[in-house]
């Protein structure tokens, strides 16, 4: 399903990138290769509908990936106030109440720490996600990772985390 061409020049193979058109949709697509050691031969053979299986594919269990995860950082970000986690969790409340070392951990380094843990570790989730996407070339395939990563970290961190810690906060207030 696929053939690497070689022209004499950079114009001649941008001229038969542009020129060569099929009328039948998504039959003969051209496009310029990428280099040799950036391609990833295993995935050459991939017929392009195995390869936009495995795109969508892999898009779905990043949404659900996304969509899971929004439960925990939402609950972590509660732990930022302890009149929120009375609401939630009176015992550990009380627990934090008569311990000030344990509320000054739990109110003030876990929930930063383990959202630390989860910023570092997810990365690797996704670069094994994109390896697994069937991408032509590394470069396709690391600009997938950058992208998701930086998705999770924008939907996380900075709606997720950000809003449920202060919604927390005007909870504890209230």
């Amino acid at each position: 399903p696929t053939a690497f061409i070689t022209m004499d020049t950079a114009a001649s193979a941008q001229m038969a990138a542009q020129a060569v058109l099929d009328p039948k949709v998504h039959h003969l697509i051209t496009r310029l290769a990428p280099a040799p050691h950036d391609v990833i031969w295993d995935n050459i053979v991939l017929s392009r509908k195995e390869r936009l299986f495995k795109l969508y594919a892999i898009t779905i269990i990043i949404g659900i990936i996304s969509v899971t995860l929004i439960a925990p950082v939402g609950y972590l970000a509660t732990l930022l106030n302890p009149k929120t986690i009375r609401r939630f969790w009176p015992q550990l409340a009380d627990f934090l109440e008569r311990n000030e070392w344990a509320r000054n951990t739990v109110s003030g380094l876990l929930p930063t720490y383990i959202f630390t843990f989860l910023n570092f570790a997810i990365p690797f989730l996704y670069v094994w996600l994109s390896s697994e996407q069937g991408f032509i070339s590394h470069g396709d395939e690391e600009l997938s990772a950058v992208s998701k990563n930086f998705f999770y970290i924008f939907v996380n961190l900075f709606l997720v985390f950000t809003t449920a810690g202060t919604a927390s906060n005007y909870w504890g207030f209230l």
